[in-house]
């Protein structure tokens, strides 16, 4: 089962009323678009200091994300909050058009 299908079935079945107690319907999503975004989750200090999890965010997510951005205009990501990109911005004040858009 590919994982876009995995995500069908786990949307119908927590769908509310989703098949009225007869389980999903097979074609609940026909004609449907399903949009999956990427986010992202990581505690202020949940691994180590708080400037040493900031750190990973700027190397391992956020750089990632604008970069793959750049490359694709399908692409989306989400952030948790606002202070993941303040961060970033402190790190990278240039990037904030990219952020921007």
């Amino acid at each position: 089962m590919k994982i876009v299908e995995t995500l069908m079935c786990i949307a119908v079945v927590l769908a509310p009323g989703a098949g009225h107690g007869q389980g999903p319907s097979p074609d609940y999503f026909t004609g449907g678009t399903i949009h999956v975004v990427p986010s992202s989750h990581q505690d202020i200090a949940w691994m180590d200091t708080p400037d040493s999890c900031s750190r990973f965010r700027d190397m391992h997510v956020i750089t990632p994300a604008l970069q793959r951005l750049k490359e694709s205009k399908e692409f989306r990501f989400s952030v948790e909050n606002a202070l993941n990109l303040y961060e970033y911005l402190d790190r990278h004040p240039d990037r904030l058009a990219d952020i921007a858009k």
